[in-house]
């Protein structure tokens, strides 16, 4: 005979499940920010595109005093890629980069090459979502950052 108690330990441990899975739901599907813990806030669709909405995808290129060009400069240079996005490349995109990231940017980009640029130009490389996958469009010059390299 089983006794009488492993019901209730089972009623309530599957309580337990579902109150859990029942938070961690909650805070997957909606924007909450700040610790959650131990509970992983992850909206993975909250931010989706519609068909027609243009994607944040930018490249820079530099520009040397003698008037070349190298376009994808951020993936010659040793900074990972989240630093460039969140500190250089949106701020720029957004005009709001200040006299202080600007002096930042010439430390990070200048030195990186033989030759250090004079200009950095960003570029919106045009993508935007269509229905059966990225529609291409004309890359467009969205902002610039002389550099004042030594």
């Amino acid at each position: 005979m089983r006794p009488m108690s492993f019901g209730i330990k089972s009623f309530a441990i599957s309580c337990l499940i579902v109150t859990i899975l029942g938070v961690q739901a909650y805070i997957g599907f909606t924007r909450i920010r700040g610790t959650t813990w131990p509970f992983v806030s992850y909206p993975m669709y909250a931010w989706a595109k519609q068909e027609g909405e243009r994607l944040e995808d930018y490249s820079v290129t530099a520009v040397f005093a003698d008037g070349t060009e190298l376009p994808d400069y951020e993936r010659v240079i040793d900074t990972p890629f989240w630093i460039l996005r969140e500190n250089f490349v949106l701020p720029i995109a957004r005009q709001e980069l200040d006299a202080d990231a600007a002096r930042e940017a010439a430390r990070v980009f200048c030195g990186q090459t033989a030759e250090s640029p004079v200009r950095l130009e960003l570029i919106d490389t045009g993508v935007s979502v269509g229905r059966h996958g990225a529609v291409y469009g004309e890359p467009q010059t969205v902002g610039t950052v002389d550099l004042a390299c030594r």
